[in-house]
Order: C-alpha cells, then sequence, then structure tokens
C-alpha cells in the first residue's frame, strides 16, 4: 500500500497481520510492515485490543475506560 508522510514523502508499504501477546493474552493485530531499522510503533486499535491506553503523563500504558 501506497503512504505520504508529513514531509511529503511517499513509500510503498507491506500490510499484514500479526498475534500479538500481552500478559498471557493474544489479539490479531492489523499491521505496516516498516523498512528494516524503522521504531515500533504501537498502535490505537492494538491498545484498544487488550483495553490499554497511553498515559502521556507518567509515560505508561494504563487500563483504558470505555466512554458512557
Amino acid at each position: 500500500m501506497r503512504f505520504r508522510f508529513t514531509d511529503g514523502s511517499r513509500t510503498e508499504l507491506s500490510l499484514g497481520q500479526v498475534m500479538l501477546g500481552l500478559e498471557g493474552r493474544f489479539a490479531p493485530i492489523n499491521v505496516v510492515f516498516g523498512p528494516k531499522g524503522s521504531n515500533v510503533l504501537l498502535g490505537a486499535m492494538a491498545l484498544e485490543c487488550f483495553g490499554l491506553a497511553a498515559d502521556a503523563s507518567s509515560q505508561q500504558l494504563v487500563p483504558a475506560e470505555a466512554p458512557q
């Protein structure tokens, strides 16, 4: 799939699915495979599968609260 970055550059990257495990729980997660050596980023959809959210102040993952 073709992607455009914020700097305007474009590239083609592969999409796939992996089985992600966290604290004994597993879920299939959709992923974009970046170039070798690129940073790993855990996205919002992966966090939602495990009921987690990112807490910017503590820089940790915390249990997510479902909206009412």
